[in-house]
């Protein structure tokens, strides 16, 4: 059942597109499967269960919360797009629900410039609306993604409207 819920759910992400719930129910099926599969393990051979469950677990949590999910999902939906597999890019999308991890890739598309109008207007847009953003006063921690971010709008020449 898990083979065949994670074959779906690839099946939704190239068709269409990457998102948050999409990841995190891989994610999920992903724990699941390793739960099983030690448990079939467990039957066989004598091993520490749950001290094998608690390392996977914790590694596969670490990859879910320090792998920059949101930039990888902007990155695999304007791959898909470029590719012409998804038949719209949702800027809205990038703009909204990922934000400043989504702006590397977007600037690196727009240079590109390999789009309709609309499209590349919609990314203009994105990009000059996180440069006033970015350009106001920096958070007391420092945010990897925001100077990403911030770099890649210098590189791509946008800068903030006063």
């Amino acid at each position: 059942f898990i083979a065949c819920s994670v074959s779906k759910m690839l099946m939704y992400i190239s068709r269409l597109g990457m998102t948050k719930d999409r990841i995190y129910t891989t994610w999920f099926m992903v724990v699941l499967a390793v739960t099983f599969v030690m448990v079939i393990v467990w039957q066989f051979r004598d091993i520490k269960f749950w001290r094998s469950m608690f390392i996977a677990f914790t590694v596969l949590f670490a990859v879910l919360c320090f792998g920059n999910v949101d930039g990888m999902i902007a990155r695999l939906n304007i791959s898909a797009y470029e590719n012409g597999t998804l038949a719209e890019l949702d800027v809205s999308m990038l703009k909204y629900d990922i934000g400043t991890p989504a702006v590397a890739p977007a600037a690196e598309y727009l240079a590109r410039g390999e789009s309709d109008a609309y499209t590349l207007g919609r990314l203009e847009d994105f990009l000059t609306s996180a440069a006033e953003e970015l350009a106001e006063p920096a958070p007391e921690y420092f945010s990897i993604q925001r100077a990403i971010a911030q770099n890649a709008l210098k590189n791509a020449g946008f800068t903030a409207q006063k």
